[in-house]
């Protein structure tokens, strides 16, 4: 063995005996550029198993940088370009590359651009300007000998091709696919990409098709609940938290005496508006928690976004949320009253079902020999608590329209 797996490649190419000059090598050869994953560690996993390693499995790697160049036949070249985390290559390598282009790359000769970040598509959908490096290499140097641009990142496949014109094309065709993803990417969200470099392009392929990728978009409101249900259980909770310092809402007669669905429809909506107010100036509790969410949600919108858009864009999610959770709120405590009108709830008292059960309990399940009696004495009451606790936890909708009834009618109101 000529080569050892814990050698470290100092002096590439490191060929094998057997061949004198890496143009005499007919295996196949990788060439690998980093991209946003191989950065979160500042590149060393990357240089240690590729800049400093010299085969890959079968693989010869002659690559000694994070960047290369490649000449192919027919006067083909192919340059990698590193973009790191910023969208854009260093001033080491625009050297490198306009060198190249300089000196040897030829007037008639074709180029395909490899990066791993799609900045034509993302720059046109976050409406922002990058790689401006890469594009001055484009433009003045290459001058319209770029083929082809292929980039990975989103999770989908997309290719662009100009469209005829007056104008020079400084790219022929933009490609982007990043298939390989562990999930997919939207496509209908660029479907109106249609300009870079002064050039217009018109969409020749997209997987998946711009219908699909609505389909599947629209489809995920139900998907996801139900691959993700413990998201609902989360946002359950924390919607509790927010408004359980209103409970309960004992005035609901001005939504349910409206004859008209419209009546109804709109005191609904005016007894929420009164609800987020009194919650933001009243109730601390649940400002409280509205405050820490909002403080959540504008940390989660993207740095590149000015403080004003962000602070904006957290009122705006928050704002929904908590008129969601007070919806929601209202649609059960009208369905609470409405049962406990119609006298369907809180007919019996905090313990019906521990009620019923007794009275089957001696028909259904004799004791004659007192065994029950007994363990009562034996755990000193707490078994048929237990069971009575245990019983009213499994009739949760008559619990709560006791304790609502009983607070509504003593006049206790939820402290705020």
């Amino acid at each position: 063995m000529w080569y050892k797996e814990e050698h470290i490649a100092v002096s590439k190419p490191e060929l094998p005996p057997e061949v004198d000059e890496l143009r005499q090598y007919d295996g196949p050869q990788c060439f690998v550029i980093p991209g946003n994953h191989d950065w979160f560690d500042g590149l060393q996993t990357y240089m240690r198993y590729i800049c400093h390693k010299s085969w890959l499995g079968g693989w010869f790697m002659p690559q000694k940088k994070s960047y290369f160049a490649l000449q192919l036949p027919n006067r083909w070249w192919v340059f990698g370009l590193d973009l790191a985390l910023h969208c854009d290559i260093d001033v080491y390598q625009f050297k490198f590359f306009s060198e190249l282009v300089r000196d040897k790359v030829g007037k008639n000769d074709s180029v395909i651009i490899m990066t791993h970040e799609p900045n034509w598509l993302l720059d046109w959908y976050f409406d922002k300007l990058t790689g401006k490096n890469v594009t001055y290499l484009i433009r003045d140097h290459l001058k319209e000998r770029c083929r082809l641009r292929i980039a990975g990142d989103v999770h989908h496949y997309m290719r662009h091709s100009y469209v005829p014109s007056n104008k020079p094309v400084y790219v022929q065709h933009l490609l982007v696919n990043g298939c390989g993803g562990a999930f997919l990417h939207p496509t209908h969200v660029f479907k109106n990409f249609k300009e870079i470099y002064g050039t217009s392009y018109e969409t020749k392929a997209a997987y998946p098709t711009f219908e699909d990728s609505s389909r599947i978009a629209l489809g995920n409101i139900l998907k996801f609940r139900k691959k993700n249900w413990q998201f609902d259980v989360i946002g359950g909770m924390i919607y509790f938290m927010l408004v359980f310092s209103m409970f309960p809402q004992c005035q609901l007669d001005n939504i349910l005496k409206d004859d008209t669905f419209s009546g109804r429809l709109g005191t609904f909506f005016g007894t929420v508006w009164d609800l987020f107010m009194y919650m933001l100036g009243c109730s601390y509790v649940s400002a409280a928690g509205a405050i820490l969410l909002l403080t959540i949600a504008i940390v989660f919108v993207p740095s590149t976004v000015s403080w004003k858009k962000r602070l904006l864009i957290g009122i705006l999610h928050v704002s929904a949320h908590l008129v969601a959770a007070l919806i929601l709120m209202l649609l059960m405590e009208l369905g609470v009253e409405i049962c406990i009108r119609h006298k369907l709830l809180a007919t019996s008292g905090y313990h019906t079902l521990y009620q019923w059960y007794q009275s089957v309990e001696s028909e259904h399940f004799p004791d004659p020999t007192g065994l029950r009696e007994r363990i009562e004495q034996w755990t000193f009451g707490l078994y048929p608590a237990c069971i009575k606790y245990l019983m009213s936890g499994f009739d949760v909708p008559e619990v709560m329209a006791v304790t609502r009834s009983n607070i509504c009618k003593n006049g206790i109101y939820p402290c705020s």
